[in-house]
């Protein structure tokens, strides 16, 4: 492995030494920010080379994978589309695209250009993408969502942007329950996310305390952009879901006569 790694083509003073199981990256420069510039030049290094490696990309996906879906608080049964917005983990081809591009450059003012390159792309792929439906009806548009300073995800949030959680349609397709009908509106009616969050008569007061407490009726299009909007509708939206997943929970719990 050290082999491949000591023989990249590294800029000009910056010296990589191996030593057991660790790599150190020696960098001489004037000033901290060609410090920093060197350093992530070296350290895109062996993912813009691995690219030409089929195996070596595959592991570096299912690793970016993983940290999505731990990120995000997800369940391991979410897409991998939808896992990576909602921990807002840019694409591993797209970071090393960005790499080799700030790198043939060799200028600061690349990044960018780089980056808003990656979005745009990651947002065709977004659109056309048929895993993480849901999701894409709640976040549509990737950059709001990804240059936010509100909207954290949470365990909570997670299960009603992924739709995979303690609702009915969820748990009987992966065999945890023997139905997928909602107990309180009558027969034909699935219990999704979509049905739970905005139809369900069981949840009509945590509704109405959220469109009290926001201003803003809630429908697909309106509740991750109001979540967006600023701390407080943030906050607002969080204690909804949590307490719309709570009750589901506790639903799901007597159904299986176990304690709550």
């Amino acid at each position: 492995m050290y082999d491949g790694v000591l023989r990249l083509p590294m800029p000009a003073n910056v010296h990589v030494t191996g030593f057991a199981d660790d790599v150190a990256i020696t960098i001489v420069a004037k000033t901290i920010a060609e410090v920093e510039d060197m350093a992530n030049t070296a350290y895109f290094m062996p993912p813009r080379y691995g690219l030409k490696t089929p195996s070596y990309m595959s592991g570096v996906a299912r690793t970016h994978r993983l940290c999505a879906t731990r990120i995000s608080c997800a369940f391991r049964t979410i897409s991998e589309e939808a896992a990576l917005v909602m921990a807002d983990l840019v694409l591993v081809q797209e970071l090393v695209r960005e790499a080799a591009e700030v790198l043939d450059q060799s200028r600061r003012e690349a990044r960018r250009p780089a980056r808003e390159g990656s979005i745009s792309r990651w947002q065709e792929r977004w659109d056309s993408s048929t895993s993480g439906c849901w999701t894409h009806a709640l976040i549509t548009v990737l950059s709001p969502w990804l240059e936010r300073r509100h909207g954290q995800v949470d365990f909570y949030l997670t299960q009603i942007q992924s739709g995979h959680g303690c609702f009915r349609s969820y748990l009987k397709k992966y065999g945890h329950d023997t139905s997928d009908g909602c107990p309180s509106c009558g027969s034909g009616i699935e219990e999704d996310a979509r049905h739970v969050l905005f139809e369900c008569v069981r949840f009509v007061e945590d509704r109405a305390a959220l469109e009290s407490g926001t201003g803003v009726s809630t429908s697909p299009s309106t509740l991750v952009q109001t979540m967006l909007r600023g701390q407080m509708e943030r906050d607002a939206t969080a204690k909804f879901t949590a307490s719309v997943m709570r009750k589901l929970r506790i639903a799901e719990r007597e159904r299986r006569g176990l304690d709550t």
